[in-house]
């Protein structure tokens, strides 16, 4: 999954968003917050330009962390998202 390269993942992390966003028969403008964890080294302004582009016009509450390490080494990227629609939450993780 683009060990080592923070464009790949989060390129596949926003697909995956979209994937499960879908499934549940939500789009992007359902999201009204978004969670984002780099592994330390990993550039937040990069990560931070993949999601204008993803949201759009889009404003959902965005919160960039950087963490020391995630499920596995070479992950440097997960997304956490919360989406709504008609007052049901679904809690969406793309890693």
């Amino acid at each position: 999954m683009g060990e080592g390269s923070l464009a790949l993942q989060m390129e596949q992390a926003l697909r995956n968003l979209d994937l499960v966003l879908g499934e549940a028969g939500l789009g992007r403008s359902h999201l009204v917050a978004l969670r984002v964890f780099l592994r330390r080294g990993a550039n937040p302004n990069e990560a931070v330009q993949y999601l204008k582009a993803f949201l759009g016009a889009h404003a959902p509450a965005v919160t960039v962390c950087s963490i020391e390490s995630l499920a596995y080494q070479e992950y440097l990227v997960e997304i956490e998202a919360i989406a709504c629609k008609d007052d049901q939450w679904t809690l969406a993780a793309g890693g």
